[in-house]
């Protein structure tokens, strides 16, 4: 069993939950002592938050979006990257055609932290919803804080694009 063990706290010293999860798991069911059974046990409950945002992105990563926000709504009030969680929160709204809902969470994640992600998302989203001014401003106020982004760059000379405004674009 203490293998096992061992290879759960190696996965989860590289971010690799899912796998630190299954591992604990295996730990548990084997391991005779009842004392580090316990401590395994806390141990899941410790990264629990961190085994749901993962399992969301693969979900994310393969389409399966109803499945996604089901795992991100098991995150509790106490994960401690919200950036990270309203974004993909956002994202998955976002790929279910949720606008108004996209653009809650992506404002929160972008109250936390303002990155290419989030703020082409969140304008798209705007953009969806058929607020282009809001969507303009989120990428110019990205576009001052990250310098040098060809992405926020590109997603507002399409908005203005879509505008007529083809000096700006």
């Amino acid at each position: 069993a203490l293998p096992y063990l061992s290879l759960a706290y190696i996965y989860e010293k590289r971010s690799h939950y899912i796998k630190a999860k299954l591992f604990l798991e295996k730990y548990i069911n084997l391991s005779k002592d009842q004392a580090s059974v316990q401590e395994a046990r806390e141990e899941l409950i410790k990264i629990e938050d961190y085994v749901a945002v993962e399992t969301a992105q693969t979900y994310i990563a393969y389409g399966e979006n109803y499945k996604a926000l089901d795992a991100l709504n098991k995150v509790s009030m106490d994960y401690e990257d919200e950036y990270l969680l309203y974004l993909l929160k956002g994202q998955v709204q976002y790929n279910l055609g949720e606008f108004k809902e996209a653009i809650k969470d992506l404002e929160k994640s972008c109250k936390k932290e303002i990155t290419e992600d989030n703020a082409t998302l969140l304008a798209m989203s705007y953009t969806q919803n058929g607020q282009i001014s809001p969507a303009k401003k989120v990428l110019e106020e990205a576009i001052r804080k990250i310098n040098g982004s060809n992405i926020l760059y590109y997603d507002l000379g399409i908005i203005n694009l879509k505008q007529n405004n083809l000096k700006k674009a």
